[in-house]
């Protein structure tokens, strides 16, 4: 049985089931516009129906308050200690989705360090969920994220580091 992202077949009742989330972030839990970052290993720690990937659930969108929106950016850890040669072999993915699993975004690529001091492997940007969908009436969103480093021909997954930030300001 095939099932859309985000889903995976449950054999015992031949229905597709969210995937297992490896971390759930509440950003009733964030003040003042706040920020965190999390980082998260590549093999689960129990039971995931989907071991291959990690979901995050975001809840309470709908406490960001004065905030315009939530600025999401995923990395790899000791990113600031890469040169230009190791950067470029880094790569990182994201998507977002609502509760029915329709994508609000996706992004990600290859490493790039930064011309400007501290030289820092960075990645691509994503777009900020902004309080208009929030605004109408998206309390939750399921991020799928991943890092990895291509060693050859088999990519290797590495832990992912990602930072949620409460935005003042979307450009």
């Amino acid at each position: 049985m095939a099932c859309p992202v985000g889903l995976v077949a449950d054999r015992g009742t031949n229905t597709c089931v969210p995937c297992s989330l490896d971390l759930t972030v509440d950003l009733a839990t964030f003040q003042n516009c706040g920020n965190r970052s999390f980082v998260i290993p590549p093999a689960p720690s129990g039971p995931d129906s989907c071991p291959d990937q990690t979901w995050v659930e975001v809840i309470n969108l709908d406490t960001i308050g004065a905030c315009l929106g939530l600025s999401i950016e995923v990395g790899v850890p000791g990113q600031e200690g890469l040169d230009e040669e190791n950067c470029a072999l880094h790569s990182t993915s994201v998507g977002a989705f609502d509760p029915a699993f329709q994508t609000l975004f996706a992004g990600g690529g290859v490493g790039a360090l930064s011309t400007l001091p501290p030289e820092t492997c960075t990645f691509p940007p994503t777009p900020s969920i902004l309080t208009q969908v929030i605004n109408g009436g998206l309390h939750t969103v399921r991020l799928q994220v991943s890092a990895e480093k291509d060693e050859g021909f088999t990519p290797v997954k590495l832990p992912v580091v990602l930072s949620l930030a409460e935005v003042a300001d979307v450009q």
